[in-house]
């Protein structure tokens, strides 16, 4: 029984889907949206500032280097990264509550295959899919960024901030799915973890204070930080990667280690 290629295949359908509706958000709003905003800044300008200051903010227009093409994309991403927020938590809640959902857990477990192995095969899966889905959507990122003229040291960590966003929801997912006791619906707790993700984003921009941003996960390698400081910001960086560490290594852990009820 070869537990990394079911969850490939059990997966692949979903995350093609996903993966052309990540491709559609970016080319629309980058190709499609982007030229009229660039052409419109004047008018845009002015019908903002007939609003209050928090309504900007609300949906990351709050500065005017939105206007340029790397603003545009930092402005972007909060929906570019709410539809990959769902998408990898879908998959980590797809594939490690897979079992517990049909309650055969047990039957999985008495297989000639230790937990260890079970886990890491589902693990590499999802990374697996993870990565794959990114390869033609950075690939559309350099290649709109090299059109605007944007350097290769901006442009290759901007177009790997969604992966890296990714990595944090799957872990996440990962961990509800192996601590949770049931999970009655995948769809229902990924949009769940996106809309959070994207609110917390939100409430960081209207409060402007950089504590909250810790709580905030699409915010943690957001790309808007390597258009301003040419990097990510080094402590949400770190804590976007300590989150990540953390939730799987408990995942892990309980997946190993916790008691499985016969079905």
């Amino acid at each position: 029984m070869n537990v990394y290629l079911f969850e490939l295949k059990a997966l692949l359908k979903n995350t093609l889907i996903w993966t052309a509706s990540l491709l559609g958000v970016l080319l629309i709003l980058m190709l499609g949206i982007y030229p009229l905003f660039e052409r419109s800044a004047d008018d845009i300008l002015r019908m903002l500032r007939g609003f209050p200051p928090q309504f900007s903010a609300l949906f990351g227009l709050g500065s005017f280097s939105v206007f340029s093409i790397g603003g545009f994309f930092g402005f972007s991403f909060g929906y570019i990264g709410l539809v990959g927020a769902i998408m990898a938590a879908a998959i980590a809640l797809a594939s490690f509550s897979r079992e517990k959902r049909v309650k055969c857990t047990d039957f999985l477990l008495v297989k000639p295959m230790s937990r260890q192995s079970i886990f890491a095969a589902k693990l590499a899966a999802g990374a697996a899919l993870l990565l794959a889905a990114n390869t033609p959507y950075i690939a559309c990122c350099l290649s709109i960024f090299y059109r605007g003229g944007v350097k290769i040291k901006e442009a290759l960590p901007a177009s790997l901030s969604l992966l890296l966003t990714q990595a944090v929801f799957f872990a996440l997912g990962a961990l509800y799915a192996v601590a949770g006791r049931r999970v009655r619906s995948v769809s229902g707790i990924a949009v769940g973890f996106g809309f959070s993700g994207f609110l917390l984003s939100a409430l960081v921009g209207i409060l402007k204070e950089n504590a909250v941003r810790f709580a905030a996960p699409l915010k943690y390698f957001d790309p808007a930080d390597v258009f301003r400081l040419g990097r990510f910001d080094a402590p949400y960086a770190r804590t976007g990667a300590a989150v990540i560490a953390a939730c799987l290594l408990v995942s892990f852990v309980l997946f190993c280690q916790k008691d499985t009820h016969a079905a």
